[in-house]
């Protein structure tokens, strides 16, 4: 059952996470406040690390969520409770799938995450209302431990800083290409039709994410990480250049390949020790929320929307480099 459980929140986070982009641009919302739902969503991810919710706490987020959607779709028409349904919506699926985390193997779990996107291309409010409630039962129901609220702490190590800027190049630029391919798009076509579009072009990259793992050999995985950031960190900035819509595509799905080797990360530390598994998911979550928060700021100061693209293909590079320095002996060798 936890299994079934875990795999149902990775399709509904996914589903909300790119649902609510599209939504926005759809709503004609500014890409500000676009961005802003996109950095509610990561702050709940920021549940259960570094912040652990007691059972009380997690229903409570259900609730919230749930009443801001119907407040929204129902009630009074305010923007503004979306971006903080979102936000509670998200802390309670981070919460709940720390608790139904099952051995499953990444390649599932992140199949279901990009399922979700397809379904996004299909999203509704009156879905979401019914995601929320959905949300509310399952924390009634799972067993969640009544541990007492508390925020772990971050230590930043060497690994830590690699595993940062990985995210932060993803996330400072991730949800901007959303928005350039929609507004590449004819105006006449129909927004189903617009949706359908950019989550398969959307899905496409991941799905070259989640396929290199499968072909990395387990040797040399310091040596690959730097090869596909680098490879990773040319395609960022050929994609900030490049203005022809096809081209753009390509160079976004082609990202994943580069992008994919930071399974190599976990390879290293499965052999070096150096971050525990809690460590390695608050390194992540920090550097999801952080990037979306840099590509705010970016977009502010420049009202360049590719200017982000830029900023991520240095941000690539950054973690190449750190990785350099922190294998160092290791990769001289091998070369």
């Amino acid at each position: 059952m936890n299994k079934f459980i875990f795999l149902f929140l990775s399709l509904i986070s996914g589903y909300l996470e790119i649902g609510f982009v599209l939504f926005g641009i759809n709503s004609g919302f500014s890409i500000f406040f676009i961005l802003l739902l996109c950095f509610a969503y990561q702050l709940g991810n920021l549940f259960s690390k570094p912040i652990i919710l007691k059972k009380n706490m997690i229903i409570s987020f259900a609730l919230c969520s749930f009443i801001c959607f119907i407040c929204y779709y129902y009630v009074i028409n305010l923007t503004w409770l979306l971006p903080l349904g979102l936000f509670f919506a998200s802390g309670v699926i981070q919460n709940l799938r720390s608790v139904a985390k099952s051995n499953i193997n990444l390649f599932t779990k992140r199949f279901f995450r990009v399922l979700g996107f397809l379904l996004a291309s299909l999203f509704l409010i009156e879905i979401v209302i019914a995601l929320a409630f959905i949300l509310i039962l399952l924390s009634l129901v799972m067993f969640l431990p009544n541990n007492t609220d508390r925020i772990e702490s971050f230590k930043l190590r060497r690994l830590s800083g690699v595993i940062l800027f990985h995210q932060f190049h993803y996330f400072t630029y991730s949800y901007f290409m959303l928005i350039i391919l929609m507004q590449s798009l004819n105006y006449t076509s129909s927004v189903i039709h617009k949706n359908l579009f950019i989550t398969v072009v959307f899905s496409l990259g991941w799905l070259t994410y989640i396929l290199v793992p499968l072909f990395l050999s387990n040797k040399h995985p310091a040596k690959n990480f730097v090869r596909g950031h680098l490879f990773l960190s040319i395609l960022l900035f050929l994609l900030y250049a490049v203005q022809n819509s096809i081209f753009v595509i390509v160079l976004w799905i082609l990202t994943g390949v580069g992008g994919g080797t930071v399974v190599c990360i976990n390879k290293i530390n499965s052999k070096e020790l150096e971050l525990s598994e809690d460590t390695l998911i608050l390194s992540e979550n920090i550097g999801h929320a952080g990037g979306v928060f840099i590509g705010m700021c970016v977009y502010f100061i420049t009202e360049n929307i590719k200017a982000p693209i830029f900023l991520s293909s240095i941000f690539a590079f950054v973690a190449m480099v750190l990785m350099l320095k922190y294998t160092k002996k290791e990769i001289f060798h091998e070369i």
